[in-house]
């Protein structure tokens, strides 16, 4: 049966070769060089053959609507004439003809279904819509799924594939209590559904803590937590009216108390599995094996402050005697945070131990210094923006081995805080900040805006928009640092902002006159 299609057909390189083209809830992813037709049917064959096959022959459509069960989507007109469909026991998958009609299995666009499942964890899935019982989403191909040794077949199926959102939002569902908001949630169902263990124990502390917060959030509970406070703010479906201190949870149902239960204890056997980061007095000795060669040293990291110079000048005392400067001519410590320093274990990969040194910087700009030691010396293996421990930034920094999570500032239509992700490179012994595309931005209460603006669909210029009305509460959820900003309504729209000169494109006002709470930071 074709189902939760995760095709894995056939790659651009395969076939083209290189010349073809607690108690408080805020706490607890053969190179082919052969290009001849036969080759390439062989193998499609074979990977295809590999697949779940779909119970019905492919169907070729030709109305402006389809229909499965009780889920309806209209086909782009750019599509017509181009595809068939295909349908299992559980939903219906799109293909491009063109390729399919080479290897039956091929030219897969995407797929809707419906599910029992409180969430799908396949590879190209996103959620859509929910009801008491059942989940609906889109899933799209993870691979390149055309018939590529074919120039204008392939080009046609990725032509086809930027109409994805366009069919994605033309999804209808005739079924009583739809909601529209899946993906605001981490589990849409928890108030109906228990959740699964299995989904539970591959989660992070992070993430369980979030879906934990949600149950309490459906049924409008505020937060103190900052972070709470902004991420819930920005979900459409939030309404935020209960204190945390006058929240009732027999207002909660008793499968929702159950899946409370269920969290925490998750929560607690993460927090139990993980020994660091361990918070350290500076002045005061402390026991580790920092090196890993399974013997502990005694550390002691001091500090002085250079007036004349205006820096502060620390060091590490070792075992009483080995004294190692952790300045030097491109580490400075302008306003060292004193109160504590950090021991972290960025991955159990790398034996030994790091250490996690805090400066607010010139002009509060927070960067915090990591460094190693191999038994015979001291090595500063770079710096992270912010303070990536809980205690600051109320994510934990160190929930994803082999990298660190840290805060970033960026100054694009204002100054505004991003997370970054540094990933510890073993070979070169450093850190390196690693371009994901778009980090997602620190939550906050959103700002208003007064006037109706377009936004782009997509982070193209040349994509179409749409129109972000005006209201209350608008949220800046994602950025590349440069020039795009992902923007969403409290009304659920999403869009991308287009930030040249520090102005918004096709928008003639300043932002700072229609949108509130915009300043830059000296």
């Amino acid at each position: 049966m074709l189902k939760r299609v995760g095709f894995i057909l056939i790659m651009a390189f395969m076939l083209a070769g290189c010349g073809n083209g607690g108690n408080n809830p805020e706490e607890s992813e053969q190179t082919v060089t052969q290009t001849q037709e036969s080759v390439a049917d062989e193998i499609v064959e074979e990977i295809t053959d590999e697949q779940p096959q779909p119970e019905e022959e492919a169907t070729v459509v030709t109305d402006a609507t389809y229909t499965y069960e009780d889920m309806t989507v209209t086909p782009p007109d750019a599509w017509e004439g181009k595809y068939l469909i295909k349908e299992s026991e559980d939903g219906f998958a799109f293909f491009q003809k063109a390729s399919y009609e080479k290897a039956e299995g091929m030219g897969f666009l995407c797929g809707f279904y419906k599910s029992d499942n409180m969430v799908d964890q396949s590879a190209g899935a996103t959620q859509l819509a929910y009801t008491d019982s059942y989940m609906y989403y889109m899933q799209e191909p993870t691979d390149v799924s055309c018939y590529y040794e074919d120039e204008a077949i392939a080009s046609e199926y990725f032509a086809m594939m930027e109409e994805n959102e366009k069919l994605k939002k033309s999804l209808g569902i005739g079924a009583e209590n739809v909601k529209f908001d899946a993906q605001e949630f981490v589990f849409p169902m928890s108030d109906t559904k228990l959740i699964p263990d299995y989904i539970l124990v591959n989660m992070s502390e992070d993430e369980l803590w979030i879906a934990r917060n949600e149950i309490y959030a459906r049924h409008g509970r505020r937060f103190t937590n900052a972070y709470l406070s902004g991420y819930f703010a920005s979900c459409s479906w939030y309404e935020p009216g209960v204190s945390a201190e006058e929240f009732d949870e027999s207002s909660l149902s008793q499968t929702e108390l159950d899946n409370l239960d269920l969290i925490k204890a998750y929560e607690e056997t993460k927090k139990a599995e993980k020994q660091y980061p361990v918070s350290q007095e500076f002045d005061k000795g402390y026991k580790v094996d920092l090196n890993g060669d399974g013997q502990d040293e005694e550390l002691t990291l001091t500090y002085y402050e250079d007036k004349e110079n205006y820096l502060y000048q620390v060091s590490m005392v070792l075992d009483g005697d080995m004294v190692y400067d952790l300045c030097s001519e491109d580490v400075y410590y302008f306003s060292l945070n004193t109160e504590e320093y950090f021991v972290t274990d960025i991955s159990p990969h790398y034996e030994g131990l790091e250490l996690a040194v805090m400066d607010y910087g010139m002009s509060e700009d927070l960067v915090t210094h990591f460094y190693t030691f191999d038994g015979e010396g001291l090595h500063y293996i770079g710096c992270v923006e912010g303070f990536p421990f809980k205690e600051y930034q109320n994510l934990d920094g160190f929930a994803w081995d082999g990298g660190v999570k840290s805060t970033m500032r960026t100054d694009l239509i204002h100054t505004c805080f991003s997370y970054g992700y540094w990933y510890y490179n073993y070979d070169e012994k450093k850190l390196e900040l690693q371009d994901i595309g778009l980090w997602q931005m620190v939550p906050d209460e959103g700002h208003s805006l007064a006037v109706d603006i377009p936004v782009y669909e997509s982070m193209d210029v040349s994509s179409d928009t749409i129109t972000l009305k005006a209201q209350e509460q608008i949220f800046f959820m994602e950025t590349d640092g440069e020039e795009w900003i992902k923007v969403k309504g409290k009304d659920g729209t999403v869009g991308y902002l287009h930030i040249t000169d520090r102005k918004i494109d096709n928008v003639e006002q300043e932002p700072q006159e229609i949108i509130s709470g915009l300043f830059f930071a000296g």
